[in-house]
């Protein structure tokens, strides 16, 4: 099949150049995700089952739910918010993608039945809805006094619940602008409920695997190893909003409790306030005073503000460049509606500080800056929010070369919030470049545990033996890493095998992880280079290539690691010692770096680590 198929009004999928075309803009996507889309697309308005996409995208290979629910979201988010409610989950059976003006008219109407939700026209476009702000500080309110009056029940308490998760709130309504809303009542939820002394609640970035899925609670349980999941429906009708929850027990699927919650939105501001502190009361006779951390003293912003907030949290992880910037413009603009807004200031920390990585635009030094600017700024509003200490901790490791004040800074922010995920993933790769692998270790553990279903921890361990030099850890870790998730960054994969003379592995590897940045000239010139000459042919082609950037541009610690490998120490120290003149970031990690071991035993080695302020 060629040509295109027409999705919605100016989208349509483009068989030939294999993109989305959306606004006369091609939109590229990962193959396995366009494979997903042109499956719904030849069959819209009709069921599309999980064994057709394993037969037809995977061929037939075992692919685990959270790949295809990967790929769902992926194409919810390439479609736009306007045509992305015309893809359907039918509960158990696939998905449907039934677009307003469906291409096909006569469409088999089991399948259009099954898969809209209930109370709702199956082809009227959703309206639009503007909530404010209150309402979704109530709904929060509510979703935390339900929790938490449930954990108070003596029933319970015999069966002890350590771990819950809080899977993402379904947006009821289908329509796309309540999705942000739905996203930030999840992400408070975990937030309120982290900081439960003696509760483990999974980190935001495991259960998101779960949005737009069906699985039941004892599958969720095992996977994330809780004993406990918190569900939620939130939708609008006119002038009135609606909430329904359900407790599971993760280790039977029993119910434990559940309720719905309906309001006008006038009443909401008085339910805010009512609604917790009955909790409050609840709980006390249960909880010491120092088993609950305090929450009083954080200022939310109004109601506009805190709008703006959800909207640049929900950009900033969609973790590209566009996304970006779109944060940055939310978390401003928030704080130009409340110039005392700590938590908008900590999110325009973390995207400074992060946000280089996925493209963000900004010089790093400039965006370091920025970011020690609006982290202390946040600090200064409240000192209790644990994500602007983990973002001052980066910008004082990484700008300033400041170790123990980084340490110290993540160190308050796990004090403040030990579920907080990726606080723990910071915490053990700063370990690992002060060669500190054991308690690096722990940290790995408790990011894994907080998060077990993500790439990011699963492959985190990879990078981590590869710096405590076992190898063939690394290599069985990362393969695993690369086989639940095709796609993943294996960082130092190629070091491992290196270490092992696995020299043609490390080369494929090498060039695989920077296909996007060398040229195809460059490529084909690296593998001549190997083919004709060995590794050492490879490293002196590849030295070769870097020693041809700009001054600005070139990267004097990948030069100098290359010519410790060939031998040539005193070129190696030579552009450390350029490296170092530039502060350039990545002497950070020249502790664990593999390339330099064999020059650690010079004298010049050591004296360059007491420069930097690393260990010896």
């Amino acid at each position: 099949m060629s040509g295109r198929i027409h999705l919605a009004d100016d989208i349509a999928l483009d068989l030939d150049r294999g993109c989305l075309v959306r606004g006369g803009k091609p939109i590229h996507l990962r193959k396995q995700t366009f494979e997903v889309l042109r499956c719904l697309a030849e069959e819209q308005g009709r069921l599309v089952s999980k064994d057709r996409f394993v037969e037809e995208v995977w061929r037939g290979r075992a692919v685990t739910d959270g790949s295809l629910g990967k790929c769902i979201e992926e194409v919810r988010q390439a479609l736009g918010p306007e045509a992305a409610g015309y893809l359907r989950t039918v509960r158990g059976r696939g998905y449907v993608f039934e677009p307003a003006n469906p291409e096909r008219p006569d469409a088999p109407q089991d399948a259009q039945t099954d898969s809209r939700p209930p109370q709702q026209e199956p082809t009227a476009k959703p309206p639009v809805v503007r909530v404010n702000a209150v309402a979704i500080l109530a709904l929060v309110g509510v979703v935390l006094a339900a929790a938490a009056v449930y954990l108070a029940r003596s029933g319970v308490f015999r069966q002890p619940i350590k771990a819950v998760a809080v899977l993402p709130f379904v947006n009821g309504t289908g329509d796309p602008q309540l999705e942000y809303l739905c996203d930030g009542i999840t992400e408070n939820v975990i937030d309120r409920l982290s900081r439960l002394s003696g509760l483990r609640v999974t980190a935001q970035s495991a259960v998101v695997h779960y949005k737009g899925r069906e699985v039941d609670a004892r599958t969720i349980g095992r996977e994330l190893g809780v004993e406990a999941v918190l569900i939620g429906r939130v939708a609008k009708r006119g002038d009135t909003v609606g909430v329904a929850l359900e407790l599971v027990d993760a280790r039977d699927n029993s119910h434990i409790w559940g309720d719905q919650y309906e309001r006008a939105l006038s009443d909401l501001p008085a339910m805010a306030q009512e609604i917790p502190a009955a909790v409050s009361q609840r709980l006390r006779p249960r909880l010491s005073e120092d088993m609950i951390r305090p929450v009083e003293g954080t200022h939310i912003g109004n109601a506009d503000a805190y709008q703006l907030y959800l909207k640049g949290r929900y950009s900033w992880e969609k973790w590209t460049a566009d996304g970006v910037k779109q944060a940055i413009a939310y978390f401003a603009a928030a704080i130009d509606k409340d110039p005392d807004y700590a938590l908008a200031y900590a999110g325009l920390a973390d995207t400074y500080v992060f946000g280089t990585y996925a493209g963000g635009g900004l010089p790093q030094k400039e965006a370091h800056r920025r970011a020690r600017a609006a982290a202390n700024k946040a600090l200064s509003l409240d000192p209790q929010l644990a994500e602007a200490h983990a973002a001052l901790a980066e910008v004082l490791l990484y700008d300033e070369w400041d170790f123990a004040g980084a340490e110290r800074e993540l160190r308050r922010a796990l004090d403040l919030n030990p579920s907080y995920a990726e606080g723990h993933h910071y915490y053990s790769h700063l370990l690992l470049l002060l060669g500190r692998n054991e308690e690096s270790l722990r940290e790995s553990r408790m990011f894994l545990e907080l998060d077990p279903v993500s790439e990011s921890p699963v492959g985190h361990f990879g990078y981590h033996y590869v710096c405590a030099r076992q190898f063939d850890a690394a290599i069985a870790q990362s393969l695993k890493d690369l086989q639940l998730y095709p796609d993943a960054p294996q960082d130092l994969l190629e070091e491992a095998y290196y270490a092992k003379s696995m020299f043609r592995e490390a080369v494929d590897q090498y060039i695989t992880r920077r296909e996007r940045t060398l040229t195809s000239t460059e490529t084909a010139d690296l593998r001549a280079a190997f083919t004709a000459s060995g590794i050492n042919g490879f490293l002196k082609k590849r030295l070769g290539q870097l020693m041809s950037a700009s001054e600005g541009d070139r990267n004097d610690v990948a030069i100098a690691a290359i010519y410790a490998r060939l031998g040539q120490a005193d070129e190696a120290f030579q552009h450390l010692d350029l490296a170092y003149a530039k502060h350039a970031d990545g002497l950070v990690r020249i502790k664990q770096n593999l390339g330099f071991d064999a020059i650690r035993s010079d004298g010049r080695f050591a004296n360059l680590l007491r420069r930097i302020g690393l260990p010896l």
